[in-house]
């Protein structure tokens, strides 16, 4: 989970995922970094027992398959813009 965490920051710093990121994406892929880099975390402030740490990956990857499916909605603006060689 901690490579999907850092795909995520990635996506933060760079400001592109699938299509250039939006003002208030940034915030939530920052959110999907310190959920997924630091579960123990997340479930102190749950109140989740150590042992249940690694179910807030759950909230992590919900927040991410959310932006992936906004993204992949709003549509690849780069591609349908560069013409095709013939």
């Amino acid at each position: 989970m901690t490579c999907v965490g850092n795909f995520a920051f990635a996506s933060a710093t760079q400001g592109w995922f699938i299509n250039r990121n939006k003002v208030w994406e940034i915030p939530l892929f920052l959110s999907i970094t310190f959920i997924l880099m630091q579960p123990q975390r997340i479930a102190e402030w749950l109140g989740l027992a150590h042992e249940h740490r690694y179910w807030t990956y759950l909230i992590g990857l919900a927040i991410f398959g959310m932006l992936f499916l906004l993204q992949k909605k709003r549509g690849t603006g780069a591609s349908s813009r560069i013409p095709a060689f013939s």
